[in-house]
């Protein structure tokens, strides 16, 4: 589905300026070579590549020019193999967003900053773009430094030395990136994307199977704005932060998915330090890591809304830890994660933790905190939830820290038996089931979540089906 939507948008989204067709083929074109057409060309022009390999990098030159390959059902993909002797793609002349590029596939580029493109100052739209298989010290897919690009493309098998194995990204530049695929790639920080003194605004992305020797398995982010919306982050890796690691950073998520992420050290989805972050509708499930199976908060501020940490595991702090100056949750679901000690659901440690409207359901510590742990010094404060069949015990701390409920919070030894019951009526029947694809999307302690995952989908559906025309 992403393939298709990122092979759509150069119809939906820009329009280039209108010009020239320039041909360039191995047989039977004006040209058989990419550069020598885009050295003819003038502003407004369009370059059709057709399929094949066509040797050597290309260079924009600035030019408001349209570069198109095929793709396989054209009768042929096209490949620019940089044949390692440079970037595959140079962008260093004040390109704008006229600048574009579709349909290219970028292979064996190299450079010490950007194997598979250089971006300087300047703001191309690339879109249903590869970029494989190539090398750099920072950024093996592409280096971005300043301008404010456009990126809808894929990234996979791309290696960097030391960051930024699909993209490195500084310099203050602003990066649009719809509907991207970044996966297998790695460098030793950040082994999907390295930013630095960036904004990003990253949608419907996927980030997935990346590795970091450190910090970052999928993002590793240090002083830079993330707008993150409805992405995927799966099974990255690294030592801290498997999904994203980000440091004095300011992060906005809606409805993105953290699964089968892994940290060796702190926080399997994510990490984050001294940063602001407020986050609505995220789902962590079965990432692990030491400390922080789902995520690991330590200083400055935390919201997060209508999120599910489901089936996450650490030694301490199975769903989460969290050691934030001010961290607020509400309606928030965490069930069957687990933890050798000190939190299965959550290890609490932050100077103030509010805590409301959450489920906290069969969560499992070995020693001590099934669902919550509160070290210190800290103050945490519960109300309006819900806690089940947690074990051993729903509560353990410190004495330098403070853990409080009030009577609006019900304690149950075991959890509801009746799922699929979404109204509540002790039927489940059709209004259940209406009542069910009106929420789906929906995350967090939500009734129409049968499978207690963390999200009400489909995979509820089949489950309430099963019990149609059953009661309680």
């Amino acid at each position: 589905m992403l393939n298709r939507l990122i092979y759509l948008l150069p119809l939906c989204i820009l329009t280039a300026l209108q010009g020239d067709t320039l041909e360039v083929c191995h047989e039977g074109c004006a040209y058989k070579n990419i550069q020598l057409a885009i050295n003819a060309a003038n502003d407004g022009d369009q370059i059709n590549v057709g399929p094949g390999y066509f040797k050597g990098g290309i260079n924009t030159l600035g030019k408001a020019i349209t570069i198109s390959g095929t793709s396989y059902s054209d009768g042929g993909a096209t490949y620019i193999d940089a044949n390692y002797e440079g970037p595959g793609i140079t962008c260093n002349s004040g390109e704008t967003w006229d600048t574009q590029m579709y349909r290219l596939r970028v292979i064996n580029g190299v450079g010490y900053k950007g194997g598979g493109a250089f971006i300087s100052n300047s703001s191309p739209y690339i879109a249903a773009c590869t970029f494989s298989h190539c090398k750099a010290m920072y950024g093996g897919g592409m280096y971005i430094e300043g301008g404010h690009p456009l990126i809808a493309s894929f990234f996979k098998y791309n290696k960097a030395e030391q960051a930024g194995g699909g993209i490195y990204a500084h310099g203050g530049a602003e990066i649009e990136m719809l509907y991207t695929s970044i996966r297998n790639c790695s460098a030793e920080v950040g082994g999907g994307m390295f930013l630095s003194d960036t904004k990003v605004n990253l949608e419907y992305a996927e980030i997935k199977l990346n590795n970091a020797l450190y910090s970052g398995g999928g993002i590793y982010a240090f002083e830079s704005d993330i707008n993150l919306k409805e992405s995927d982050f799966y099974k990255n890796f690294g030592y801290r932060g498997g999904g994203i690691y980000g440091s004095e950073c300011t992060l906005i998520e809606t409805g993105s998915k953290f699964s089968d992420n892994g940290a060796e050290y702190l926080g399997g989805g994510f990490y984050f330090e001294y940063s602001t972050m407020t986050m609505d509708g995220t789902s962590f499930v079965h990432n692990k890591a030491t400390q922080g199976g789902g995520l690991f908060v330590s200083h400055g501020t935390l919201q997060m809304t209508h999120c599910g940490m489901v089936l996450n595991g650490a030694y301490i702090g199975g769903g989460a830890v969290i050691n934030a100056d001010l961290a607020e949750l509400s309606a928030c679901a965490f069930s069957q994660n687990k933890s050798h000690a000190n939190g299965a659901g959550l290890l609490s440690a932050g100077e103030q933790v509010l805590i409301d409207g959450c489920m906290f359901t069969q969560n499992n510590a070995q020693t001590t905190a099934g669902a919550i742990f509160y070290g210190g010094p800290s103050s945490t404060e519960v109300t309006n939830s819900i806690f089940c069949a947690n074990t051993p015990n729903n509560f353990d701390g410190q004495e330098v820290a403070t853990l409080s409920y009030d009577d609006g919070t019900t304690f149950m030894e075991s959890c509801p038996e009746c799922p699929g019951d979404v109204d509540g009526d002790g039927d489940i029947d059709m209004d259940d089931l209406i009542a069910l694809l009106e929420s789906i999307g929906a995350t967090g302690a939500h009734p129409a979540d049968v499978d207690g995952n963390g999200i009400v989908d489909y995979d509820d559906l089949v489950e309430l089906a099963k019990s149609l025309g059953g009661s309680c």
